[in-house]
């Protein structure tokens, strides 16, 4: 299959996502968030929790603190048509 299929197959998925304001390799940190929001509701503190995720990861406790706060924003309303 080629890549412009996949896009015109899915184009309305991708146009809702974009508008939403979710970026395409967002996927990549579903497991990291789902750690994040287990290790908050066992009561670990944030820096803690920031510094477990870099080591985990491979990523700066900055990184996976911008990370976060991207996955943690409210959706964008659709534009208006």
């Amino acid at each position: 299959m080629k890549r412009i299929e996949l896009v015109t197959f899915n184009a309305e998925l991708l146009q809702k996502l974009q508008q939403a304001g979710v970026k395409i390799g967002d996927w990549q940190h579903v497991a990291m968030y789902q750690d994040y929001e287990r290790m908050v509701k066992e009561g670990h503190k944030k820096t803690y929790i920031m510094l477990f995720l870099a080591e985990k990861y491979h990523l700066s406790p900055r990184t996976i603190h911008t990370i976060l706060q991207h996955l943690c924003q409210e959706c964008s309303p659709p534009a208006s048509v």
